[in-house]
Formats: structure tokens, C-alpha cells, sequence
């Protein structure tokens, strides 16, 4: 029964997901939602031969660790730009070896937000939960993790809009791992 059950699901996913990318079809024709085991499926040489020499442009909000496993497979077919708001992260990133894995590769240190300006940033103790907003009681209880801001800075802050004007940017793909 499990069994049967599992197959069915699995059946209901595939027609759902062909159903939203229609709709995301019919009312963004130029986008498209991406299986989340994209890079498993096709084979690094497929994609470059698809892109006809070109490059996936991607830009990475939230970039600490390079953070884009999906496409793990295509670092070399990617020209990468990457955000994170922590300029001891942005700086450690772009010094990093695991840039020349990428086509192209830039880092800045800037806040992606809703203005283009200043703003206060916190540093917590565990980095990857930094964020522009205060820990959350509950939301740290719910996961059982100490949020304590180890330092409050501030940063630069820009749009994405202003972003990709100011450096005529058209990415293909934009991976955001924000709080808040």
C-alpha cells in the first residue's frame, strides 16, 4: 500500500508541477520554473551546446558559501555575481579559489533591498543567520538555535533594479537567500 501510495504522489507532483510551469508559461512566457534536480539531468556538455558558447548569467543574494549547489554541475558555464551584505564574506568570497571555477565571477559586499542607501546590518554569532532584522524569539525556539547579534554595522544598500541597470546586467537565474 505504501508503495502504491509513493507512486501516486509522485504522479500528482509531476502533473502539478507541469500545470504551475503552464501557468507561469502562459502568464510570464519568459520564464520558466526549473526542476530542483536540474543539473542532475543534463550533462555539462548538453547545456554549453544549448547556450551556443553564451553564459548563464546568475546572480547570488545571499551568497556566503557560494550557496548555489543546484548548479554545481555549470560553475564553468556561469558568469556568477554575488551579493552578501557582510563585507568580511564578500571580501573572503572574492578572495576565494573557488571563484576560478566560474566563466566570469564578481562579489560586492552590498545589501540587496527595497532603497539604495544606508543600513544597519547585524552580524550574529552564527553568520549565516545575519540578517537586517532582530532575532525572533519564537522563531529561534521553533528551531532551536541561539540567535545573538555578535555586532550591528552598516552597509551599503542598492535595488536590484539600480543593480542590474548600473551594470547592464540580464541574469538567467537569481537565487535569493535573505531573512525577512
Amino acid at each position: 500500500m505504501k508503495k502504491f501510495l509513493k507512486l501516486q504522489l509522485k504522479k500528482i507532483m509531476r502533473i502539478l508541477k507541469k500545470l504551475v510551469n503552464r501557468l507561469i508559461s502562459f502568464y510570464h512566457p519568459h520564464f520558466q520554473v526549473l526542476d530542483s534536480n536540474f543539473n542532475w539531468k543534463l550533462s555539462k556538455n548538453v547545456v554549453n551546446k544549448m547556450l551556443n558558447g553564451q553564459k548563464l548569467q546568475l546572480i547570488d543574494i545571499g551568497a556566503r558559501d557560494f550557496s548555489i549547489g543546484e548548479l554545481d554541475g555549470f560553475r564553468s558555464l556561469c558568469d556568477y555575481i554575488a551579493f552578501d551584505a557582510d563585507k568580511e564574506e564578500a571580501l573572503r568570497l572574492k578572495n576565494s579559489s573557488r571563484g576560478n571555477e566560474f566563466a566570469r565571477f564578481r562579489v560586492f559586499p552590498l545589501y540587496v533591498g527595497n532603497k539604495v542607501g544606508k543600513k544597519d546590518f547585524h552580524i550574529y554569532h552564527s553568520p549565516g543567520e545575519s540578517s537586517s532584522l532582530y532575532p525572533d524569539k519564537y522563531y529561534a525556539k521553533a528551531f532551536k538555535s541561539n540567535f545573538s547579534i555578535k555586532k550591528t554595522v552598516t552597509v551599503d544598500e542598492s535595488t536590484l533594479d539600480e543593480i542590474t541597470l548600473q551594470n547592464s546586467l540580464k541574469p538567467d537565474f537569481i537565487k535569493v537567500d535573505t531573512q525577512g
